[in-house]
């Protein structure tokens, strides 16, 4: 800068000996324009060291009273070759000299010197060799000059002048055109006092990194210039049309208006700069301070400044374009002010000095396209440290502002303002949740209000992906806390409402939880209210919950969530389902679902729970523990086959209350697993009435079961009791299950309840009982298999014994409608006495009405098939059956009959009513009844005893003595019924049947039918 004035000063000092010499000549001579121009040709070689032409040289009045020289087209040549071989040129150079100095004290003094129309061409080529080199001699030889003169110059004029320079090593361009300079002072002894007012019509500048045009450009300047080096006075620069563009526009037709009172020191090369202003449009900048450059060209700054009260908008639109995009389009509005700035540190090619303020914002707005409402009434106060070489930094932030209805106040810093902005924060905001609308997926919706305390550690770009499109990663770091009041959530089919709700969040999970990711969540709330569909109702009261969740910018099908949610009660609803728990502790977890369907693990650990199912089923216990998942198909429509649930329950001390069951079920302990498809047992204690049970297995067939009830529902169960009344469990089950009933043929007694047994199922048990009562009896180990399949109950190899007998039964027992039953059996008996026989089954005297006159042990089999009417009195149309009964030494009960017997037959009971032995076989078909023949034994005396009777007791029976002490054998023919029977002695029937030595074709065919009666009947037996 300094040699640039250097050799401006000394090309003005060329110019102006030129001047001088032809205001000499003008002087001291009169003479023609011819004769003076060549006078100034003559002596110019005397004060310059360059080519130079001129036109002619002549004396103007212009200048009057001082005496005037007129030159045209002068001309300075370029030494070097360039885009031009001018280096200067001037229409018209006119200077005037003080006449009455000179004609008084013989002194030429040169006040005034006037160049119009000057051209200039600086040039510097690829090299960094100038044109202006040949101003490297400074001080021409004088030493021959004939005249001697001083400069009082008072004023120097430039009219219309136009500037050029190109540098090449630097591909620098810049020109000046309409140039107007005025300068009123004296320039003398190296020391200029100065006015200077400069215009330029149109001044360019550019580099390959900046290019800069002005308009209309005034300068004006108030000072001194001592020996070109020191300058000291006011500047002003002012220009209503600025441009810059740096790589994007910086300045677009702006204005500035500088005042610089300034103390500038060109070797060494600093400056003062004291109570300056910078005026950008209408903001204004106070400057003050230092700055100096070294030799190496580093400039070392030091400046204080403020600003008055700017407009943000306009601010904004200055910013570098890569701070400008860091903003991601966020758009501002408002006022700011700048205070307490400062600009220190090293400018050169690679360094910026560091910039920092203090900004203040007052009700401002800031619109982030991301965000659903702008933020208003914004309230800024923070120190701003501005490092190009490094980062932009916010420190020491303190804002406050409006979003929509919500407040806001956010303390912290902000770094890399540049870059991907970096946030350290703490915010607390009096948040009304209707505002959060835009963060949230479109089906979600907030209610109440919050009071919000956050810390925030995030980049911008995270924190907005993370707030609008709810993605989670462990560069952002945040905890918060929320007090909500009036709280409401709604989402899709699911709502939530709490009178106050407290949260805490914490971002990324993995900072609660190692291994978790997405958000961690804690609530709690005295009560909260939430609903699922119009099916699920949940009341939850002294909650505390925490969660983990991620995905939630989609419906909750889409969510990753586990949740641990700990209450003082429950009550809930789905559909007709209702539960009621103390203390419950439930968990949940959500998996991502791209079918849009619900993938839900859930888990229950409760007590006094309280639960029902429609009017169907009721539960108590004291405490539940439940693991469930449950994967939705939304094509169908029922809750099984919608929800595919899974189940894993332990029950204790719990009441089961079934529809049509008149007892409770009392289930001291049970754990089971239940899914669409199956039931599970692992092991279960139910008492039902009197009766206790231990089951263990599995029902199937659920799922299908529900689609299509024609399907059964199978199960396979081991049921172990100490203790059981058939009898109650058979009044508890009968009909579970029955369909509507058919019209009936008969009329049902209104006393009649037959046992009915239950449909749509196919239960399979195995069963094994201390002790059982049935009908009046007390049975004893009871063992066996049951199967219940759809209307029919089958009973497998069941073995009991009482007081009375061992014995085994298989049975099939059918209960279509009430009166129309049907029973299928394979009876054992063993070591029973008669009476308890006929007792327990009493449809053994209609069929075998002779064993009621008997009593004793015996041993009974039989086989039979009918019928039942609601009483289950058989219907002996449909009668079918076998018997075989064993006995001996049994009493008779009917003295009468047997006297008479034995007394036509001469057998001799020695006054004892007794049979020592009884082998009877029987079949029986609808009303008839076969007595094939068998042999009792009275004594010394056997007889062979067969009969046919029908079930009205009418029936004609034979008995032949076989042996006997006496030489007869004798039969005897009785007939009639039981109550009037006919007594008619005939020849015997069976004298050799057995006796198989003597035994006919006939008997022989007859004993072998007996035999295979009376061994098919006993083949079951265990």
């Amino acid at each position: 800068m300094k040699k640039a004035l250097k050799i401006t000063g000394i090309t003005l000092g060329c110019l102006l000996g030129l001047v001088i010499i032809a205001a000499i000549i003008a002087l001291t001579t009169v003479t023609s324009p011819k004769r003076l121009t060549k006078l100034v040709k003559k002596y110019v070689p005397q004060v310059v060291n360059f080519d130079m032409s001129l036109q002619q040289a002549n004396l103007t009045l212009k200048t009057f009273p001082d005496v005037g020289l007129e030159i045209d087209d002068v001309v300075i040549y370029s030494p070097m070759d360039g885009f031009t071989d001018t280096l200067a040129s001037v229409e018209k150079l006119i200077l005037s000299a003080n006449a009455k100095k000179f004609i008084k004290n013989d002194e030429i003094v040169v006040n005034r010197c006037i160049l119009d129309n000057a051209t200039v061409n600086l040039f510097t080529d690829a090299q960094g060799k100038s044109n202006l080199d040949i101003f490297a001699s400074e001080n021409p030889d004088t030493t021959n000059q004939p005249f001697n003169y001083t400069l009082d110059l008072q004023q120097v004029q430039l009219n219309n002048a136009t500037i050029t320079y190109i540098d090449q090593s630097s591909n620098l361009n810049a020109q000046a055109s309409g140039l107007d300079l005025n300068v009123q002072g004296n320039l003398k002894d190296q020391l200029i006092n100065a006015n200077v007012k400069n215009s330029i019509t149109k001044l360019s500048f550019s580099t390959p990194q900046l290019s800069t045009s002005l308009a209309d450009l005034n300068l004006l300047f108030d000072g001194t210039i001592n020996d070109f080096n020191d300058i000291d006075g006011n500047l002003h620069v002012a220009t209503p049309d600025i441009s810059l563009n740096a790589g994007y526009p910086v300045l677009d037709h702006d204005k500035i208006d500088i005042t610089l009172p300034v103390n500038l020191s060109l070797k060494p090369m600093n400056a003062h700069l004291n109570d300056s202003k910078i005026a950008l449009n209408d903001y204004l900048i106070h400057l003050q301070g230092n700055a100096a450059m070294a030799e190496n060209g580093d400039t070392d700054i030091d400046l204080a400044f403020n600003t008055n009260t700017l407009d943000i908008e306009d601010v904004m639109s200055y910013l570098p374009e890569n701070v400008a995009k860091s903003l991601n389009g966020i758009n501002f509005k408002g006022k700011i002010e700048l205070t307490d700035g400062f600009v220190k540190g090293v400018f050169n090619d690679s360094l910026m000095p560091l910039i920092t303020a203090k900004v203040k914002a007052s009700d401002a707005t800031v619109r982030i396209p991301q965000m659903p409402y702008p933020f208003t009434k914004v309230e800024l106060n923070t120190l701003l440290h501005l490092d190009l070489n490094d980062s932009i930094n916010a420190r020491d932030v303190n804002l406050s502002a409006m979003m929509n209805k919500s407040k806001v106040n956010v303390t912290g810093q902000l770094n890399d303002l540049a870059d991907n902005m970096a946030l350290d924060l703490k915010l607390k905001s009096d948040l009304l949740m209707t505002d959060l609308k835009g963060f949230l997926p479109k089906n979600t919706k907030l209610n109440g209000r919050a009071n919000v305390n956050m810390n925030l550690k995030s980049t911008l770009d995270d924190f907005l992906s993370t707030v609008t499109d709810f993605k989670f990663n462990n560069r952002l770091r945040a905890d918060a806390t929320i007090s909500l009041n009036d709280f409401g959530f709604d989402m899709d089919s699911i709502h939530a409402r709490a009178p106050k709700l407290n949260v805490d969040l914490t971002l990324p999970a993995s900072r609660k939880e190692k291994g978790r990711t997405g958000a961690y969540i804690g609530l709690k709330t005295d009560n909260l209210d939430f609903n699922m569909g119009q099916a699920m109702r949940a009341d939850l009261d002294g909650l505390q919950l925490t969660a983990i969740a991620d995905h939630l910018n989609g419906a909750i099908e889409q969510m990753a969530a586990q949740a641990e949610l700990n209450l003082a009660s429950l009550d809930f609803v789905y559909d007709t389902i209702h539960v009621n728990a103390t203390n419950p502790v439930i968990g949940l977890e959500t998996t991502p679902s791209k079918n849009k369907n619900l993938n839900l693990r859930a888990s229950f650990n409760g007590n006094n729970i309280n639960a029902l199912a429609g009017s169907s089923y009721v539960l108590n216990t004291n405490s539940l523990k439940m693991s469930a998942s449950a994967n939705e198909n939304k094509a169908k429509t029922d809750f099984l086959n919608r929800w595919n649930p899974t189940a894993d329950f332990t029950l204790n001390s719990a009441e089961l209350q079934l529809a049509g069951l008149d007892e409770k079920i009392i289930i001291p302990t049970i754990d089971f697993l239940f899914n669409s498809h199956e039931l599970g047992f692992k092991k279960g204690t139910v008492k039902i009435g009197k009766s206790d049970m231990t089951l263990e297995g599995n029902v199937i067939g659920i799922n299908k079961w529900i689609e299509d009830q024609n399907n059964l529902m199978k199960a396979d169960f081991q049921l172990t009791s100490n203790y059981l009344d058939i009898n109650e469990i058979m009044d508890l089950t009968s009909g579970m299950g029955v369909k509507s009933e058919p019209a009936e043929e008969e009329m049902v007694s209104k006393d009649d309840n037959p046992f009915m047994v239950p449909e749509g199922i196919d239960f399979n048990f195995g069963i094994r009982a201390k002790k059982a009562l049935y009908g009046n009896f007390d049975l004893n180990n009871l063992g066996g298999t049951a199967t219940i399949k759809d209307g029919t109950l089958l009973l497998r190899e069941i073995g009991f014994t009482n007081e009375a007998a061992e014995m085994q039964l298989t049975a099939m027992y059918q209960s279509p409608r009430k009166n129309h039953l049907f029973l299928g059996l394979d009876f054992h008996l063993l070591n029973v006495q008669i009476y308890d026989l006929l007792h327990m089954i009493p449809e053994i005297d209609t069929i075998v009405p002779m064993l009621k006159t008997f009593d004793g042990a015996a041993e009974f089999h039989i086989a039979a098939q009918t019928n039942l009417k609601s009483n289950y009195e058989p219907k002996m149309s449909t009668l079918r059956a076998s018997a075989d009964i064993e006995g001996a030494n049994l009493r008779v009960k009917d003295i009468v009959t047997f006297t008479k017997i034995t007394d036509m037959l001469k057998v001799s009971t020695d006054g004892e009513y007794r049979i020592d032995s009884l082998d009877m076989q029987m079949t029986a078909f609808r009303d008839e009844v076969d007595l094939w023949p068998f042999q009792i034994a009275v004594g010394k005396f056997k007889a062979t005893v067969d009969g046919h009777y029908n079930l009205n007791t009418i029936g004609e029976y034979h008995i032949s003595v076989t042996d006997s002490p006496l030489p007869t054998r004798l039969g005897l023919k009785i007939s009639g019924p039981l109550n009037n029977l006919s007594f008619s002695l005939e020849s015997c029937k069976y004298p050799h049947l057995y006796r198989p030595e003597r035994r006919s074709d006939t008997e022989q065919m007859v004993m072998d039918l007996k035999k295979m009666i009376a061994a098919k009947l006993k083949e079951n037996v265990l």
